[in-house]
């Protein structure tokens, strides 16, 4: 348990929404001694969310959700049912438990290394804090939506699509018509918010919420990573076209290690 009297009080918080119905979000008032909790309210999805500003009386906030996770040092092992605890304060301090058939699991921060994912962005948005930093930049986007259109139009065509023609597959990348390499999600962020536009299943108001590594992250989250599009492109073209598939794509995001994983996300 923590010695530091701040943590020691989010990780009681965490302790304090464990039984309850899951998923809640409740504030928090820190002060004086043991959490206590107020305006507890559920939902459904880390979505219903968005938009949300906690009210100036919280000092805090504490969710409770169930799921399931998987061991970082036993990857290929089934993923196991979890009760999953997050605390979190003005400060950007924050505690976590994680608890299945095997034992709880405990982590704390000062803002450093704070967990990302839906969740966890939301919850600092909530607050008013930064979300923890995307390393991602929107080329994995831009390469995502490519081959999202390159494989839609080979289901849609069959044989008339030319999968077997490089060039025909690269001039569908939003890459010819403009330069995405050194575009960050905070420029296209702050772009799409001074426009007052929104973005996919977002309104104009939901986008200004976020931060530039919040709205990253559900971008990315709402369409198949990256690994599973190459997976099924490598089934319908050939070797030459796909070696220059990964060329394009692995010279972007490899350093990364997210060409064959899952999308940015966690709690």
């Amino acid at each position: 348990m923590p010695t530091d009297p701040r943590s020691h009080a989010l990780a009681a918080a965490c302790d304090e929404v464990f039984p309850l119905d899951a998923p809640t979000l409740v504030g928090l008032d820190l002060f004086p001694g043991r959490p206590r909790l107020v305006d507890p309210g559920g939902f459904v999805d880390p979505e219903d969310l968005v938009g949300f500003v906690a009210p100036d009386h919280w000092d805090g906030l504490a969710v409770v959700v169930s799921g399931r996770c998987h061991r970082l040092d036993a990857p290929h092992r089934r993923p196991a049912a979890a009760r999953i605890t997050y605390a979190l304060d003005r400060r950007g301090s924050w505690a976590s438990t994680i608890t299945t058939l095997e034992g709880t699991t405990r982590a704390a921060g000062d803002g450093d290394g704070s967990p990302s994912g839906h969740l966890a962005d939301c919850c600092h948005r909530v607050l008013g804090l930064p979300a923890a930093p995307e390393e991602s930049s929107p080329r994995v986007l831009a390469d995502v939506l490519w081959l999202i259109d390159v494989l839609d139009a080979r289901a849609e065509l069959g044989e008339s699509f030319p999968i077997e023609d490089w060039e025909a597959i690269a001039a569908l990348h939003v890459s010819t018509s403009c330069d995405t390499g050194e575009l960050t999600w905070s420029d296209l962020h702050d772009e799409i918010v001074q426009r007052r536009e929104g973005w996919d299943r977002f309104d104009e108001t939901e986008v200004a919420w976020m931060d530039p590594s919040t709205f990253a992250r559900f971008a990315l989250g709402a369409h198949p990573p990256i690994g599973a599009l190459l997976t099924r492109l490598e089934q319908l073209a050939p070797r030459s076209v796909m070696r220059k598939v990964h060329l394009l794509v692995t010279s972007v995001h490899q350093h990364a290690g997210i060409v064959r994983g899952d999308p940015p996300g966690g709690v």
